[in-house]
């Protein structure tokens, strides 16, 4: 996936001629999804497999439904 993006950004960048408007909507996009999958996918992730900040045993099982 980054590559798929990183070559859109790379040929808009590089390329005169694909420096237009509607070129520039893409690229933005892309960069969107670049920071999307770069940043925000790994920290839910992280944020999923990670134990709840609660230290009272009640209200960590309430939390986890058990």
């Amino acid at each position: 996936m980054f590559h798929c993006i990183s070559l859109v950004l790379l040929a808009v960048a590089r390329q005169r001629s694909l420096r237009t408007l509607s070129n520039s909507v893409i690229a933005s996009l892309a960069f969107a999804d670049f920071l999307l999958a770069g940043l925000v996918v790994p920290l839910g992730v992280y944020q999923l497999v990670s134990p709840p900040p609660v230290s009272d045993h009640r209200l960590r099982s309430q939390y986890l439904g058990v």
